[in-house]
């Protein structure tokens, strides 16, 4: 391999990384806060849309619950 392609290689392992970790943390944020509430959904839910923002990198996200008839809007 070349320089240049080990460096190209070594970047894409980096950003790859950051991805997981990324996940790592927003699965540990996620599960603190169900063990924490463990009666009250809505801080969970909230924080299962704020972390799937940051992993997608979106601007906007929501959180649905569907009871056997209805879908309820959880968070936003």
């Amino acid at each position: 391999m070349t320089k240049a392609q080990l460096l190209a290689e070594n970047e894409r392992l980096r950003r790859e990384l950051a991805g997981a970790q990324e996940q790592r943390t927003a699965t540990s944020d996620i599960l603190r806060v169900i063990a924490s509430s463990p009666s009250d959904l809505q801080p969970v839910f909230d924080t299962i849309a704020e972390r799937a923002m940051r992993l997608c990198g979106g601007a906007y996200g929501w959180v649905m619950t569907y009871d056997g008839q209805l879908v309820h809007l959880s968070a936003l």
